[in-house]
């Protein structure tokens, strides 16, 4: 046989993998290179942090083992993005082999293998467990594993517990490692919903957060409910509006940035049988003292539904008031110089 190309020739090259489109190899240089297997051009390189110990290219797939990182990376030549990234927990990864249904790599003293033959793939969305692991660590592992797995299944945010029905959401809110890891989930692809689950014991990831007591949770829970990440459907909003009394209790003007941002949508007036006409608008008021001492007074002469509460409220409080007069009224206080009190 005669020699085609030679490629490299600067550093080391530990590990080389092929197919009959692409060669892949890599070494001490801390970088990885593709170049095409027929002329040895260089097609796509990319950067690690460690000395590459093994690597594997399946038609346009990259997976690559990183001896100080101790991670698998998977890289896709035809979108030059890192599509998967898996920490190895029992050390430094020696080898690592892909094909079209799994990913098998040996690291520390125990060999790993994601995906199988049948109905799943390596490339498909991780179950709970396999995200759960994701977020324990060191955070900006944790963030750069986390973000090439949401860049192609973002619908891992709502997958499940298979035993206690709570949503990785949920988890990442109850273990709370980092705001910045939640803030990723919440800001991820607005293209997919986020479900606000309930699990077995009927709580989903905003009771945690308020169980919790985690003002920084509820407020990117509350944001990702007013710009659209969860449907803004009654059956969607249902767990949203359980928490209405702690929430409006525990944090106030997260409430009432609720209710002054969230989007109205147009519903049918049949939806509205009690008044004449729907409700268009949302107005909401404040102010600064501790104790709302009066109602506030509504300019407009149309009524809306708050406007409607208001008049009811301030019905409420007349009354209330007034019963608390005559009661004064009917209670005369005793004199220090009276006969009873001079015995």
């Amino acid at each position: 046989p005669r020699r085609l190309w030679v490629a490299g020739g600067r550093d080391f090259v530990y590990a080389v993998s092929m197919t009959h489109q692409f060669c892949a190899f890599a070494g001490t240089s801390r970088l990885v290179q593709v170049v095409s297997a027929t002329t040895g051009d260089l097609l796509y390189r990319f950067s690690v942090f460690g000395n590459v110990q093994s690597l594997c290219i399946h038609k346009s797939f990259v997976a690559v083992g990183v001896q100080e990182e101790s991670t698998v990376a998977v890289h896709d030549i035809s979108k030059l993005q890192e599509i998967l990234c898996l920490p190895s927990v029992h050390g430094a990864v020696h080898h690592v082999h892909l094909d079209d249904d799994a990913l098998i790599f040996a690291g520390g003293k125990q060999a790993s293998m994601y995906g199988g033959g049948g109905d799943f793939s390596w490339s498909q969305a991780p179950d709970y467990y396999v995200a759960a692991a994701l977020i324990h660590g060191e955070l900006q592992m944790a963030l750069r594993c986390l973000s090439s797995i949401l860049s192609r299944n973002p619908e891992i945010v709502n997958c499940r517990h298979p035993r206690r029905g709570g949503t990785f959401l949920q988890y990442v809110t109850q273990v709370n490692p980092d705001m910045k890891i939640l803030r990723l989930l919440l800001e991820g692809n607005d293209q997919t919903k986020i479900g606000l689950l309930y699990d077995t014991k009927g709580e989903t990831a905003l009771h945690t957060a308020l169980r919790l007591g985690s003002g920084h949770a509820v407020g990117l829970l509350i944001s990702a409910i007013i710009n659209g990440r969860i449907m803004n459907l009654p059956s969607a909003l249902e767990a949203v509006v359980e928490c209405f009394p702690r929430l409006a209790c525990e944090h106030p003007r997260e409430f009432i940035r609720l209710l002054r941002d969230q989007p109205l949508i147009v519903q049918r007036e049949a939806v509205w049988p009690r008044y004449e006409r729907a409700v268009d608008r949302i107005l909401t008021m404040g102010s600064d003292e501790a104790r709302l001492r009066e109602p506030w007074r509504i300019e407009s002469g149309t009524l809306t539904r708050t406007a409607i509460f208001v008049r009811e409220w301030c019905v409420c409080l007349s009354k209330l008031c007034s019963r608390l007069q005559g009661k004064r009224e009917a209670v005369e206080p005793r004199s220090l110089g009276s006969s009873s009190s001079m015995r």
